[in-house]
């Protein structure tokens, strides 16, 4: 006996236009600095769609129990699978959530399944930092480069960690090997930025910040210094260069303050 359940085509036309609707409105959300809830609400309007796409366009609402047996338990395993491939992935939101400790263990079940991989002890290595086991920290980052002697995040922390250092020789050597190894590492030019100010040589650091491919990071670096400096204007600048992207709301409330700076100090210069 079939149990095939016929919807009226209003119904298919309902569920496509709510899912475009969701699909403007995970754009729309990009927009927007919400923090760590960025990746939650896109992640939340995902699963929704995906939800009413099993129920009406695979008819899964009105299927038999069997079915709905064997869907949720190919949701059980997705989610045993996504809990261990994403280790790498979870200890970064422990750490950056401020708690190391819990951070260690996913990081460790990152290198136990994929050994051959430096990202995953490169991950580790920052966790060590965090809970301030230098040696550690370091003996993890080595690693990293012997699996791939050009991982520039590797060298990019191992400067990080001199600038702390304050190596600044040994800290210049490995910033400038991160930014030959990936060109594209933001992280590279903002730590070279950095030991420029240490050195005295602000016109320097800007020069780096400022470079042909810096992105928003950068442009805000770049802002926040020239701020200090003393230059509203065009920290207002930088800051909206950074604003330009999507998520940097931040940058916009520091391009309104700069400006506003700005603003004062020529009202202050007129009154003399």
């Amino acid at each position: 006996m079939s149990t095939d359940h016929v919807l009226p085509k209003r119904t298919y036309f309902t569920i496509f236009a709510v899912l475009l609707a969701c699909t403007y409105l995970t754009w729309q959300v990009a927009y927007f600095d919400l923090g760590r809830l960025n990746t939650v609400v896109a992640l939340s309007i995902a699963v929704f769609k995906a939800v009413i796409v099993v129920l009406y366009f695979m008819h899964a609402r009105y299927a038999t129990r069997l079915t709905w047996i064997v869907i949720l338990a190919g949701i059980f395993w997705l989610m045993i699978l996504l809990t261990v491939t994403m280790s790498d992935y979870l200890t970064r939101v422990w750490r950056d959530s401020g708690l190391p400790g819990l951070a260690l263990g996913d990081a460790y079940r990152g290198v136990h399944c994929d050994p051959a991989a430096p990202e995953v002890y490169n991950t580790l290595g920052t966790v060590f930092i965090a809970l301030g086991q230098e040696k550690n920290a370091r003996e993890a980052f080595q690693h990293a480069l012997a699996l791939s002697p050009r991982a520039g995040f590797a060298l990019n922390n191992m400067c990080y960690m001199e600038l702390v250092a304050g190596h600044l020789s040994e800290a210049e050597r490995l910033c400038r090997a991160s930014a030959a190894a990936d060109p594209s590492l933001a992280a590279s030019r903002n730590n070279l930025a950095v030991l420029q100010v240490l050195r005295g040589d602000v016109a320097g650091a800007e020069a780096i910040l400022a470079g042909a491919g810096a992105g928003p990071d950068a442009q805000y670096n770049l802002g926040v210094l020239r701020f200090a400096s003393g230059t509203f204007a065009e920290a207002a600048d930088a800051f909206d260069a950074a604003a330009a992207h999507p998520g940097m709301r931040s940058a916009r409330k520091a391009a309104d303050q700069a400006r506003a700076a700005a603003k004062a100090l020529e009202q202050s210069h007129d009154e003399r």
